[in-house]
């Protein structure tokens, strides 16, 4: 619900810096505390100019959130796109790592397009122009921006969506339905069609769009019954986690709050809300650590200057206590017009007493967490010679990456620098082989992996024989026909992975040539080291 137009149009325009380090001066390393900087682009002109930047870096923050907007364009043409290589280097110059808005700015249509959905699926046009454009940005900033949040307060509305019709209800609600396919569909585009692993290969990861909660009108509005809708659609995380082996598409969960706006928020109260939030992701199987992307008080109500500042205290102080909370983001750096005095600055450039708060807390030198990693295998018992395709996924802390990575298999390790891709392995004598990995970032910490035990037996049949009757004929060959997908598209129905002969991830011309290297004939007995 929103009530305060002009909070939220500012919103949707932010620059929000994401997580902090420590002032120049004393050069600490805080990687936690973030800010609202405003649009970044407005009527063509750069409002992310080095000279806010080097402001808002100079209190210690250390990231910027981005959102990538159109600004009037009606695509994102080579002019927009160079108008955001500048703020995006404005941001690197000045040590500030990137975190990416999608927001509904990104497009140029309007919520009549998002919330269309007369067949009930969650689908439509808008869902994948949307994915497209999110492919588009991500694919040309992957070497600078590793994190991406895809939409901005789904679940906000000017008039209640259950008794108006959901295309005219204002804000940035969309429903549910919708919400899950366009978070499904954007890590499609980036990781699986087209044999595409964007995400993978880059340590990018994407959080979900920042939900809002409030007490708008004396309500407890924790946002998570809206969650809730979204984690409903089983169809769309079932799908996930067969074709592409996670049932979420996101790394991180996005929040805001707006609580307490006339008063002093208190620990209590904020608990109210962050076991909500833990208790839905508990109860929905999502492990996901938490980004707060927002949260303010205007020193315009109640609360006034000083008590803004003593609000921003209280929440980082406890906020600092929960391990889950991995990085914060205020809202915002300057005043705009009264009432809505949500800056750290006033409007004339002078410091508020939240100023001088938010650079203390920076101070903290929190250290950041260890990275997050998990693996998953396409198989966990094969025969001698079998390969085994080993996935991980790994989460990193925003402003760290990935500097070392080492498989274990049993007894070897293989390492490889930086982050780590998915891996084919195979086993030479039978046995039980422990298998994991551990990844080191540029903070010296290491995470590692769940293990997975791979079983090794001795070959009984050719790998060509799928039927296991002893024999390479006909009934097999009908099987590599069924499965058979063309050079460079994987197979990825496990019920064809045996129909890799070759062990790279499609079925093609050089499977049937070792298929037909070890054909035998129907009751003629085939060599079981054949195809291994």
């Amino acid at each position: 619900m929103d009530t305060n137009r002009s909070r939220t149009a500012a919103l949707m325009l932010s620059v929000v810096i994401g997580l902090s380090a420590g002032p120049v001066i004393i050069a600490h390393a805080d990687q936690y505390h973030g800010m609202n900087a405003g649009a970044p682009v407005w009527n063509g002109a750069i409002q992310f100019s080095p000279a806010k930047a080097a402001a808002i870096a100079a209190t210690g923050c250390r990231a910027v959130r981005v959102n990538f907007r159109l600004d009037g364009h009606s695509s994102w043409d080579a002019g927009i796109l160079a108008t955001y290589d500048t703020v995006v280097q404005t941001a690197l110059a000045n040590n500030l790592v990137v975190l990416g808005l999608f927001s509904n700015e990104c497009m140029s249509v309007g919520q009549d397009q998002w919330n269309y959905d007369p067949d009930g699926d969650g689908m439509n046009q808008y869902v994948i122009d949307y994915s497209t454009t999110v492919l588009l940005l991500v694919d040309r900033y992957k070497n600078q921006i590793k994190r991406w949040e895809i939409w901005n307060e789904p679940n906000c509305w000017s008039v209640d969506p259950s008794t108006h019709d959901p295309r005219y209800v204002g804000c940035t609600y969309m429903l549910p339905r919708i919400y899950a396919n366009l978070l499904a569909e954007s890590y499609k585009q980036l990781n699986y069609y087209a044999g595409r692993t964007i995400l993978t290969d880059n340590g990018i990861s994407l959080v979900t769009g920042g939900l809002l909660a409030h007490e708008i009108g004396g309500s407890f509005s924790h946002a998570m019954d809206y969650m809730q809708q979204v984690y409903n659609r089983t169809s769309v995380w079932d799908w996930m986690q067969t074709h592409v082996g996670r049932r979420y598409p996101w790394d991180i969960f996005g929040y805001h709050f707006y609580l307490a706006t006339d008063t002093t928020i208190t620990a209590t109260r904020l608990d109210q809300y962050f076991n909500q939030v833990r208790g839905t992701q508990a109860g929905n199987n999502d492990p996901a650590p938490v980004f707060i992307t927002e949260f303010g008080w205007n020193s315009a109500s109640g609360v006034g200057e000083s008590g803004q500042a003593q609000n921003m205290q209280i929440a980082y102080d406890h906020m600092e206590t929960k391990s889950y909370i991995v990085g914060t983001y205020w809202y915002q750096w300057v005043d705009e017009a009264y009432p809505y005095y949500w800056g750290v600055t006033r409007g004339d450039g002078s410091l508020k007493p939240s100023h001088a708060e938010f650079t203390v807390q920076n101070q903290d030198n929190i250290p950041p967490p260890e990275p997050q990693v998990s693996i998953s295998a396409d198989r966990t018992e094969v025969t001698v010679g079998q390969s085994v395709h080993v996935t991980p996924s790994v989460s990193l802390f925003p402003g760290t990456s990935a500097s070392e990575s080492v498989w274990h298999f049993g007894p070897d390790e293989q390492t490889v620098p930086g982050m780590p891709v998915a891996i084919e392995r195979s086993f030479e004598a039978p046995g039980d082989y422990e298998v994991f990995l551990a990844v080191t970032d540029s903070n010296h910490l290491s995470g590692t992996s769940n293990v997975i035990v791979i079983h090794v037996t001795e070959p009984l049949y050719s790998a060509a024989d799928f039927d296991q009757d002893g024999d390479v004929d006909q009934s097999d060959f009908g099987y590599l026909q069924v499965c058979y997908s063309g050079s460079g598209i994987h197979q990825d129905d496990p019920a064809c992975f045996d129909a890799r002969l070759d062990e790279d991830l499609d079925v093609d011309r050089d499977d049937f040539g070792i298929f037909q290297g070890c054909m035998s004939g129907s009751d003629v007995p085939a060599d079981p080291q054949c195809g291994r």
